[in-house]
């Protein structure tokens, strides 16, 4: 009797305990493409070892040669983790409008090494990242 208890009470700890793990997990939903993702993870998704955002930016990303653009101006995206570590570009968040931005956005995302995926209790979960980067400073390293 006294481990039928035991037993009882274990499996009562281990649904108690996920459910505060997921508990933490917080989703939202993107009002544009409907996707849904983690803002917040137990495992947050993270860059491959050595990778620097910025230095990628500075290497591979190249402006509109005939476009100028305002000292104030900022590149601002979001893409999504996928539960695979491969990324997604998500949408813009600044220079919205700026088709040629945004498809050179669209290939920066396609270009980057895959991630290390977020998670949620054990499973694995789609996970919002964003990034800004300065016109200028992109000027700087592309001259």
């Amino acid at each position: 009797m006294k481990a039928h208890c035991y037993t009882l009470f274990f499996i009562c700890f281990i649904s108690l305990t996920n459910a505060q793990v997921a508990g933490r997990c917080k989703t939202e939903t993107d009002k544009e493409s409907k996707r849904e993702y983690y803002t917040i993870a137990d495992i947050n998704g993270s860059t491959p070892f050595g990778f620097s955002m910025i230095e990628f930016m500075q290497a591979n990303f190249r402006l509109p040669a005939e476009k100028t653009y305002k000292k104030k101006d900022k590149i601002s995206f979001a893409w999504l983790i996928e539960p695979n570590g491969t990324l997604t570009f998500l949408k813009m968040l600044s220079l919205k409008d700026d088709k040629e931005i945004a498809d050179e956005v669209k290939r920066i995302v396609s270009l980057m090494p895959a991630y290390a995926p977020a998670y949620c209790g054990k499973t694995k979960v789609p996970y919002y990242m964003d990034f800004n980067i300065g016109i200028e400073f992109l000027k700087k390293s592309q001259q």
